[in-house]
């Protein structure tokens, strides 16, 4: 078979017609086939009422759950006390992608009809904003002139939304609200909700609509207002909630982001700090499932605890249950029209390499305790019982911060005439002259300098000195030893401060 040339229309004979391309309403309801499910589906919705925030004015998102036995008459409202949308606005409001390309919560315009389209369908939706005096109404999505009516509304500005027919992926038990929805959307949405404090409240009824309360309103069946809910952290050293990187920054060209790292407690660490478990349907429980860090971008959870997912490791594993984090996409990066994904491109690809090899140099996926927070002089003391208690060639006479006469400093550790020197984090070719000196000065024939990790000076500086002065220094890597387990209480007592 030949291979097709390109084809290049300038060098085409051509005459000109045209088409005409009609905008169908079919888009409205084609909409609702997605891969949704109802927390990402009220997200959408919600992300709009928050994009509406007045500033200097708490928002207040209602979402009233409306159930019944005839089916038909179930249905859902959500409602905000947000700016409202303008008359001006409505229709490219209403049209997807109408307000699309932003960099804000609603960045794709398609999330309302989206949802609605999803949850059952619309049956009205008003709005007003505070410069004028009547709401706008409308009951339908479509293309061309579409009728408005003008009503009056009992409140200064928002907007308020009702969907009937609901769908079966819209919860109507309190055991899935209590145990789905409620903790997600508190998780999704912590940075907003931050514990009181926020500019946004967030409140979700169940009501059931065949019988009414002596107001002749539907009885309230339960109503959840959500709080925040955020990952806990154990630091191995220093024994509180906090993890063990937070918010290091990673930038490249055109992008930005920002990097959290730390370890889950146990049932027992959960008590040393004083707090209860996470249940176990909530999303930070500890499991195989929930390991991993959540993507965030404006503020929002987009995906909870990616791990394989993002391809840091190939399959889930028990080993990794306890690791979690964020990783916060400041700019740069895209996600999918229906918001619950980033898109793989170069930006995003060039970010998780940049974040493995991070987690790869740090060994942060091997072990939960970092030498480089535990005082020197623990190790140091951790270090002098290990050599005189090993079973392989124990030491005799180990003294530690041993005075090297003619120089203000000591030795951190003098064994059997060996000198030690510990250095919690990266030893340079500085460290490894220092310890040159004790061993010149204090006419020792040979010393061991232990570290997290070494720079290339640092060897070449062994090398030279062992060639030029016949005295051996030997690199040994800290992870050799037994000493980078936590604190224990004692330890905390004697050498925290």
């Amino acid at each position: 078979m030949r291979k097709k040339k390109l084809l290049i229309i300038e060098q085409c004979k051509t005459t000109t017609k045209e088409i005409e391309v009609k905008p169908s309403n079919n888009i409205f309801s084609e909409l609702g086939n997605n891969n949704y499910n109802f927390i990402e589906l009220i997200s959408e919705l919600i992300d709009n009422s928050i994009s509406a925030n007045i500033e200097n004015k708490q928002l207040e998102i209602i979402i009233d759950i409306g159930i019944s036995n005839n089916e038909k008459n179930s249905y859902l409202i959500i409602k905000d006390n947000g700016k409202g949308i303008k008359t001006v606005d409505l229709g490219r409001a209403i049209s997807p992608a109408g307000f699309s390309g932003g960099t804000t919560l609603n960045e794709h315009g398609l999330g309302m009809k989206q949802a609605i389209a999803s949850l059952g369908n619309l049956k009205y939706l008003v709005t007003k904003s505070n410069e004028v005096d009547k709401a706008n109404y409308i009951n339908k999505f479509e293309f061309g002139k579409l009728e408005v009516l003008e009503i009056e509304v009992p409140w200064e500005s928002g907007t308020e939304i009702c969907v009937e027919n609901l769908k079966d992926l819209v919860p109507k038990s309190q055991q899935k609200i209590t145990m789905v929805v409620v903790p997600y959307l508190s998780a999704k949405y912590r940075r907003f909700l931050n514990n009181g404090t926020s500019d946004v409240r967030i409140i979700l009824n169940l009501l059931d609509i065949d019988e009414l309360d002596n107001d002749g309103l539907p009885y309230l069946i339960q109503s959840w207002e959500l709080k925040e809910l955020k990952p806990i952290y154990f630091h191995p050293n220093q024994r509180n909630n906090k993890p063990i990187h937070l918010q290091k920054k990673f930038k490249g060209k055109g992008w930005e982001a920002k990097f959290t790292i730390g370890y889950a407690p146990t049932n027992e660490e959960y008590v040393e700090l004083g707090m209860e478990p996470p249940k176990n349907y909530e999303p930070y429980n500890v499991s195989i499932n929930k390991q991993g860090f959540d993507l965030i971008a404006h503020n929002r959870v987009i995906n909870f605890t990616q791990f394989s997912e993002l391809e840091f490791i190939k399959v889930p594993h028990h080993a990794y249950n306890y690791i979690r984090g964020e990783i916060d996409l400041v700019k740069g990066f895209k996600t999918s029209t229906t918001k619950n994904f980033v898109v793989r491109d170069k930006n995003f690809n060039e970010l998780l390499a940049e974040i493995n090899t991070f987690l790869e140099t740090e060994k942060l996926l091997e072990r939960k305790n970092d030498p480089t927070e535990l005082p020197e002089h623990l190790l140091r003391d951790r270090l002098k019982h290990h050599l005189l208690t090993r079973k392989i060639e124990p030491k005799k006479d180990v003294k530690t911060e041993y005075v090297v006469e003619g120089l203000a400093g000591s030795i951190d550790i003098l064994a059997d005439k060996e000198a030690w020197e510990i250095k919690r984090g990266q030893a340079s070719g500085l460290d490894v002259y220092q310890l040159f000196a004790y061993l010149d000065m204090g006419n020792i024939e040979s010393g061991y300098l232990v570290a997290k990790s070494y720079t290339t000076g640092a060897e070449t500086a062994v090398d030279f000195i062992k060639k030029n002065h016949s005295k051996e220094i030997i690199l040994v890597p800290i992870d050799e030893f037994p000493i980078n387990g936590p604190a224990n209480s004692e330890e905390r007592k004697k050498y925290f401060r």
